[in-house]
């Protein structure tokens, strides 16, 4: 590999590492798509946890809006495949859901629960929230919007991903560019 390849691999290597978050400390995230087309059925909604290490129990609150949802139910998640699970619908949008582990095994990150939902036939910009209570580390509140888009029309890819794709894309044809004009100065 030439001197151009490798301040290219280099850079591809710096600009990846740059995302990745040296010690961050547990972060919750819901996981959920952008958009959604009117009626859709089953749609699933996670909550995700980047550091379960140790988790033992968790208590969490979920929110919707009941005039764009319907509440259909809840399963474990990835981290949480032994744990008991017990969801209720306290209210029109609350469902009430707590996680428990009985033995205290060591938990993989993953998603604690999934909340499947159907989508109405209410048009707009909506919210959902978890507010989670991980043992004794206090109350921690996630939310995210969803769009939901008139049936028929295709809803927008997640924009993270698309954004992603598209740098490293170019940072690629960059870093091509570069090597061709190397490779014909040096020829």
């Amino acid at each position: 590999m030439n001197l151009a390849g490798n301040a290219c691999a280099l850079s591809l290597c710096a600009l990846l590492l740059g995302y990745i978050p040296a010690g961050a400390e547990a972060a919750l995230s819901i996981d959920a798509p952008a958009s959604a087309a009117q009626g859709t059925r089953a749609m699933t909604v996670s909550l995700f946890e980047s550091d379960t290490q140790g988790l033992i129990a968790a208590d969490l609150l979920f929110r919707f809006d009941p005039a764009a949802f319907s509440y259909v139910g809840t399963t474990l998640g990835t981290a949480t495949g032994g744990f008991s699970l017990v969801a209720n619908k306290t209210a029109a949008g609350e469902v009430a859901i707590s996680l428990a582990s009985g033995d205290g095994s060591p938990v993989p990150s993953g998603t604690l629960v999934d909340v499947e939902l159907d989508i109405g036939d209410n048009a707009g910009v909506f919210g959902l929230s978890f507010e989670a209570i991980l043992d004794e580390q206090g109350a921690e509140v996630v939310t995210h919007s969803l769009t939901v888009v008139p049936a028929g029309e295709i809803p927008e890819p997640r924009g993270s991903w698309l954004f992603a794709a598209a740098a490293l894309a170019l940072l690629a044809s960059r870093c091509h560019a570069l090597a061709s004009e190397r490779c014909r100065a040096g020829a």
